[in-house]
């Protein structure tokens, strides 16, 4: 998904802020539905309920989602689900390319900003390190992404005037 079209998704709707969190964590939708109030506080989500084992852990919110999901977690009651809406109810009304367009959107963000690998591994869940580079397979397409570290990076030597 592009960014316009998360946006789009993530602005109306009654999973508007379902759609919003995902594209914002990398979570998978199994484990986003299975958060429960205890698993989120101050802007860190700890995933209990994950698909694999290297999904299990923390993963730290941007300070806009971090907001929105104060506001989601804090009310509701202990014990109970963030998202109250079930995945079949989802696949009747669902708005996006599938859920995992979201996941690869997350991880497309961060391999787009110079977030060390280590962590951007750790958010996402993935104890291969070549699962990261799959994900970003659409980066050398492009090319205002390439131009922007071509500069940033520089040439690494003096030119001769």
């Amino acid at each position: 998904m592009t960014a316009d079209e998360v946006s789009a998704v993530a602005q109306v709707g009654p999973d508007a802020v379902l759609y919003a969190f995902l594209a914002a964590s990398g979570l998978r939708i199994s484990e986003a539905l299975n958060l429960r109030r205890e698993d989120y506080a101050d802007g860190t989500v700890h995933v209990r309920q994950a698909k694999t084992v290297n999904a299990a852990g923390y993963v730290d919110l941007a300070s806009p989602i971090a907001a929105i999901m104060d506001k989601v977690a804090g009310d509701t009651k202990p014990g109970a689900r963030i998202f109250s809406t079930h995945l079949t109810t989802l696949g009747e009304r669902i708005r996006v390319l599938g859920f995992h367009s979201l996941r690869r959107f997350r991880e497309s963000v961060l391999q787009r900003s110079e977030c060390r690998n280590l962590l951007i591994n750790a958010w996402m869940g993935h104890r291969d390190p070549e699962m990261s580079s799959r994900y970003g397979k659409q980066l050398p397409a492009d090319v205002t992404f390439r131009k922007f570290w071509a500069e940033k990076v520089g040439i690494g030597f003096a030119l001769l005037s």
